[in-house]
């Protein structure tokens, strides 16, 4: 979005997304077994039984609109207090 990530890098970045996802849901299965996993979808995150698709995507939305407001005022904004981002955004 700020242009800041130079294109030939954006192959590495995903598979190390993908890559990091497909541990993250390793390590639940490891920790929970497989009772947890199939609880847990492994991570993954589904609507509530009462919650139509259009909801979900309204809620969804402003959730990552709050997100990247926090994101982009605490780490990309020179305003913000130096070696803070990693906090405020977690």
């Amino acid at each position: 979005m700020v242009r800041r990530l130079p294109w030939r890098e954006v192959p590495a970045c995903l598979a190390a997304q993908l890559i990091g996802a497909a541990i993250g849901a390793l390590g639940i299965v490891v920790i929970l077994g497989t009772d947890g996993a199939i609880v847990g979808n492994l991570g993954a995150t589904v609507f509530a039984p009462t919650t139509g698709y259009v909801q979900g995507i309204v809620i969804e939305a402003i959730e990552v609109s709050v997100l990247m407001t926090v994101i982009m005022g605490a780490a990309v904004d020179g305003r913000a207090p130096q070696g803070f981002a990693g906090m405020i955004i977690g």
